[in-house]
């Protein structure tokens, strides 16, 4: 019996609470069953992750899934279940080809489960592939299309920026006013800001202010940190924040995060 793995993507973590995530499980198992396939419990998900810049499939599981064949893991012959190939790739048709083509020619058989097109070496349909290029296609046309929408939006609401809150994350020490409308000093938090810099002009070098701060048990600013880094000092030390200035920035074609606009 073939080995057939389950692989899930979709780009906003709010669907994990929706129909998205169920529906294509229960798609993955019902296709196993209806052609003797032994589904496996190991399943790669991409949740909340784009497929347009391809990064489900160069840092994501989708790539994990690519490696673990190439390192005789996950075995020939195997199948990998997706729902359609929107969730695969929503990059341009040439580089999506490409993805499915590598992923064939390793001797893993790929079904599409939403129209039940099997893609496997030496038995490919010109026909489906024809159908595939189509939907690989328009996949990427509608992300392109959001893509500029959204990013209209951005510049918009970033030429407003000057005289209006963004409602963009905070640096730790600063939080909203309860209508949104002005930016706060947290002033426990902004006295361990000041603290560090007290300490950098004293001489301390950043891990020495790790180690006085850890040792001197005062909390991180940030809520997602148990303790302080010295990458969090450097990022302190370093930026213009504390002056007050905020830099948008963006992600490039590389996926790359570069300063856009004005400070």
């Amino acid at each position: 019996m073939n080995k057939a793995y389950s692989y899930i993507r979709f780009s906003t973590k709010g669907q994990i609470e929706g129909r998205s995530l169920k529906r294509q499980l229960e798609n993955a198992q019902e296709y196993a069953n209806s052609n003797g396939l032994e589904l496996q419990s190991l399943s790669f998900r991409d949740l909340g992750v784009s497929g347009y810049k391809g990064k489900n499939s160069t840092d994501g599981e989708l790539g994990k899934f690519i490696e673990a064949v190439k390192e005789g893991v996950i075995e020939e012959g195997s199948y990998l279940l997706i729902e359609s190939f929107d969730r695969m790739s929503r990059q341009p048709v040439e580089t999506s080809l490409m993805l499915l083509m590598n992923i064939v020619d390793l001797g893993i058989t790929v079904v599409t489960l939403m129209d039940r097109q099997v893609y496997k070496k030496g038995e490919m349909n010109m026909n489906a592939l024809m159908l595939s290029l189509v939907s690989m296609s328009r996949a990427h046309e509608e992300s392109a299309t959001k893509s500029k929408r959204v990013g209209d939006a951005w510049h918009k609401k970033q030429s407003r920026a000057a005289s209006e809150p963004m409602g963009s994350p905070l640096p730790s020490w600063l939080h909203y006013s309860d209508d949104k409308k002005e930016i706060l000093v947290s002033e426990v938090k902004a006295i361990i800001v000041r603290y560090i810099f007290l300490l950098s002009a004293e001489g301390y070098g950043r891990a020495a202010i790790v180690r006085r701060l850890n040792n001197e048990g005062i909390p991180p600013i940030s809520s997602r940190a148990s303790q302080w880094h010295t990458s969090t000092i450097s990022k302190l030390l370093n930026g213009r924040m504390v002056l007050g200035e905020y830099h948008p920035h963006v992600t490039n074609s590389k996926g790359k995060r570069e300063a856009t606009g004005e400070v």
